[in-house]
């Protein structure tokens, strides 16, 4: 009944992936080679995220643009792989990461924008402290995309 419902949407089933279903952590595209670092951020919740970020190994400049995948309800980081080959190919960095609740991040439920937008500006936080990023764009898909816009 309503119980179920309420579940389904706060508490989706969570996407299961192995971290070799993100690729190889060095890799050449386009003539170019590329980096995939993996590591955790903390929230001001408590929580910790996994993230993954994507680099060219040579950069034209020390600070490059990148885009922030956010991903969908119920799925993870890995839903950004159909879009990397197109987004590495135009020269940016890209920047994914399990929102709290969902993939391998910590966390029993998603808001489906509400929280997740605390798990965004922490990763906004990061990547303006590294010093490697000149410009922030952002694609969500669903959850990803309300996300966006809050």
């Amino acid at each position: 009944g309503y119980q179920e419902l309420v579940n389904a949407i706060i508490r989706p089933p969570r996407a299961q992936y192995k971290e070799e279903n993100l690729g190889p952590p060095a890799f050449s595209f386009c003539g170019r080679r590329f980096t995939r670092t993996d590591f955790t951020l903390r929230t001001k919740r408590g929580l910790n995220l996994q993230c993954s970020h994507w680099e060219p190994v040579e950069r034209t400049s020390s600070r490059i643009p990148v885009v922030i995948y956010m991903h969908g309800n119920s799925s993870a980081r890995v839903e950004v792989l159909p879009q990397l080959s197109y987004l590495l190919s135009l020269g940016v960095a890209v920047f994914a990461f399990d929102f709290a609740g969902s993939g391998k991040s910590d966390g029993e439920y998603v808001s489906l924008g509400y929280f997740e937008r605390e798990d965004l500006m922490c990763v906004i936080a990061h990547l303006r402290a590294t010093d490697v990023v000149s410009t922030i764009a952002l694609w969500g898909r669903s959850m990803g995309a309300a996300t966006a816009l809050m």
